[in-house]
């Protein structure tokens, strides 16, 4: 059995300096014109939206449930508040993977 060990990151944007990308097509996407982005450094994307944001307890801690759809591949995220609090119901959400 192979021991394979993947990075997993999550971005609401695919440009490299972090400044938001557009919702419509537009032909400066990054990696067609050539501009640095956060695919050169994963091996696989997918785009996605939030659908679905609720609170949740778990083992007396208070926890939220994060659901993503990545085109019908469903996701769901259980963790602190804080730390998904930018996961917000209809955005927009790019999960990038890379083996390390």
């Amino acid at each position: 059995m192979v021991n394979a060990k993947y990075q997993v990151a999550l971005a609401n944007t695919l440009n490299a300096d972090g400044t938001a990308g557009s919702t419509n097509f537009d032909a400066t996407f990054p990696g067609i014109t050539g501009k640095p982005s956060l695919m050169d450094r994963y091996e696989y994307v997918m785009y996605g939206k939030v659908y679905k944001y609720k609170d949740a307890f778990s083992g007396g801690q208070v926890k939220v449930e994060v659901y993503i759809s990545f085109g019908g591949l469903l996701m769901l995220l259980v963790g602190d508040p804080k730390k998904l609090q930018d996961l917000e119901v209809d955005s927009s959400v790019y999960l990038l993977v890379r083996k390390v």
